[in-house]
């Protein structure tokens, strides 16, 4: 009677949604899921197979790191590629409910989704735990009421089914009390939905940003800050590219006796590449370490105290070796001759609408004297508003170079001495070029034009009757007159 009610309740919350039929994964959709430590891993199917009734999902594989020793100064690792995660290597979904998930060839766990209440089932054959349905009822997810069932293990971990969307909860079974718990669906914009790589580098024109460079080494420190304003974006399909104006002020500082220096850039027009692959983004998997591509296998948000909490952060940390690659069939690299390597390591923090926000490097160059050097967004303004450490743009400009005097003087022209007797000194509070004076008598009759070429220009009226007379200095549609008296 219990398994009539269960399976009665179930049917009925689950009418009109999403026929995923109690089923782990789909074969169409990406699943991303959050561990104990806040990190995130996305399952999907690369690829489907079906034998007879059967449906087998292959999974995403994702690269492992396997070992790590050396002394204080060199790095020895392996990296193996084409490694399974939790739900392992496939699935295979047989028609009445049954859910095999295997290793390659070998039958690891059997979810049964169609059990009812109290049904009990081998569900490790390796490990022998059992596996019973301890509960049905109804949960929400994603914000939509729908049917679950809660399996308990006698390993005493728990596993939570959901209808239409698939493992809630499942073990890491090898942590204690630990799990992996769906956290959104792609495809269905259900929950977190992880960013991918034109998200986070589609900058919205206008957008200035501002970083600060830093590199350190045995002989000099450096410290660059730079102001960078988007103008507009190019999308295609391997990159992105920013057309941006940019201000720089780079500090130098030699050590052990090495001369410091200051280097400015002012306001100069170029274009900065991001491509694809340098961040390991796509639905591929390589032999190559950055072909370490499992979307969200990197990725935690993360909340940066000067900056707004963002809606989604990509963090993907990429150790590598530069003097050591072994490779074979299944290694990435690997090495046992540490005086060969050195160590090398990188990370990449991405902000979604921002693009790179922090990127480190360290190296040890065979000595105790590591080189590292790195990019952070201290702050950006969007919308005319600001956010993080805005500096001045003084910072940006060099102390030494006198900016060109920008004043306008506004044109005017005087005229003296007045009265005259001998001559008259016309002159102008700028450079003139093409104006002309004419002087007319009380009768309106010229008697005398001249052109002003010079600040100063002289007019000799020795020659002229005492009386009044009338200047008009023209050019276009500039006019300016003047009422004299010569004596």
């Amino acid at each position: 009677m219990k398994y009539v009610v269960c399976l009665a309740l179930m049917f009925s919350v689950a009418l009109g949604s999403t026929a995923q039929n109690w089923r782990p994964l789909t074969s169409s959709e990406k699943y991303n899921y959050v561990d104990a430590q806040n990190n995130y891993v996305t399952f999907w199917a690369d690829s489907v197979s079906v034998s007879g009734s059967d449906t087998t999902l292959l999974l995403n594989k994702i690269l492992k790191k396997v070992k790590n020793g050396g002394s204080q100064f060199y790095y020895l690792g392996s990296y193996l590629e084409n490694q399974s995660q939790h739900f392992l290597s496939s699935l295979t979904i047989e028609p009445g409910g049954n859910v095999y998930f295997r290793e390659n060839d070998s039958i690891h766990y059997l979810l049964k989704t169609a059990a009812g209440l109290s049904d009990t089932w081998l569900f490790d054959s390796l490990n022998n735990i059992t596996a019973t349905v301890a509960q049905c009822g109804t949960q929400a997810v994603f914000n939509t009421p729908d049917s679950i069932k809660v399996i308990a293990l006698s390993s005493m971990d728990t596993i939570i089914l959901s209808k239409n969307f698939g493992l809630l909860s499942f073990p890491v079974f090898d942590s204690i009390n630990q799990y992996i718990k769906l956290t959104g669906i792609e495809g269905r914009d259900s929950g977190v939905v992880i960013p991918d790589f034109y998200d986070i580098f589609s900058v919205d024109s206008g957008v200035v940003l501002y970083y600060r460079n830093y590199y350190s080494s045995r002989w000099v420190s450096e410290n660059e800050y730079q102001k960078v304003k988007i103008n507009y974006i190019i999308v295609s399909p391997d990159s992105v590219q920013w057309n941006v104006d940019y201000w720089s002020g780079k500090f130098i500082h030699g050590n052990y006796g090495a001369g410091d220096d200051t280097v400015y850039t002012s306001g100069q027009n170029v274009f900065r590449t991001y491509q694809k692959s340098t961040f390991g983004f796509g639905d591929f998997y390589g032999g190559h370490i950055w072909g370490n591509n499992v979307a969200g296998q990197h990725y935690k948000p993360v909340t940066v105290t000067t900056l707004p909490a963002f809606d989604h952060v990509i963090t993907k940390s990429v150790p590598y070796n530069q003097f050591c690659m072994d490779w074979d069939s299944d290694t990435v690299f690997n090495t046992t001759m540490s005086y060969q390597c050195s160590d090398i390591k990188q990370s990449y923090i991405l902000a979604e609408g921002l693009g790179m926000i922090d990127d480190a490097f360290m190296q040890y160059n065979y000595n105790p004297y590591p080189t590292y050097r790195g990019t952070e967004l201290i702050g950006f303004i969007r919308d005319s508003i600001a956010f993080g450490t805005i500096p001045s743009d003084s910072l940006f400009t060099d102390p030494n170079i006198i900016p060109p005097d920008t004043t306008v003087v506004p044109l005017n022209f005087s005229i003296y001495p007045v009265p005259a007797s001998d001559y008259l000194d016309v002159e102008s509070t700028v450079a003139t070029d093409g104006f002309i004076l004419t002087m007319y008598d009380v009768m309106g009759r010229p008697v005398e034009s001249k052109n002003l070429n010079n600040l100063t220009t002289r007019i000799y009226s020795n020659m002229l009757e005492s009386g009044i007379y009338f200047i008009h200095i023209t050019n276009g549609d500039y006019s300016q007159k003047f009422t004299i008296m010569v004596q």
